[in-house]
């Protein structure tokens, strides 16, 4: 289920949220486009690849367990392609963090559920910054 929240055009950073728990996908939605972002959720892998051919956003957050296709499998499809190898990544994970994992794919960040939405903003700002 992709949703889309912001017209096009808006110049807003558009984030894609990709997580299997829809409750977090709510939440996540609704704070995000609080704090001024054009939010699109998926919910698994397969659905964020197809969702970042149709519209490439600017960061994107990315859960690590997801059914059909998880988070690692998800960024290395992304980091193979050349059209979207340059797009920042966020892991979010129940997880530890997994050093040979990330650093492979080339993660830009990852934050370990739960975490403080205060974090998780000030790490959006800082990677679409660079």
């Amino acid at each position: 289920m992709i949703q889309y929240k912001t017209a096009a055009g808006t110049g807003k950073k558009k984030v894609l949220v990709v997580d299997d728990e829809h409750d977090f996908l709510s939440l996540m939605d609704f704070f995000l486009t609080i704090e001024g972002f054009d939010v699109q959720t998926v919910c698994d892998g397969q659905e964020a690849i197809e969702a970042v051919e149709k519209r490439r956003p600017d960061l994107i957050l990315l859960d690590v367990i997801m059914p059909r296709m998880d988070g690692y499998e998800a960024l290395h499809s992304l980091r193979s392609n050349a059209e979207t190898r340059d797009i920042p990544v966020i892991m979010l994970s129940i997880l530890d963090k997994s050093e040979r994992k990330t650093e492979e794919l080339n993660v830009t960040d990852y934050l370990v559920k739960p975490f403080s939405t205060t974090d998780l903003i000030q790490k959006i700002r800082t990677t679409l910054a660079a």
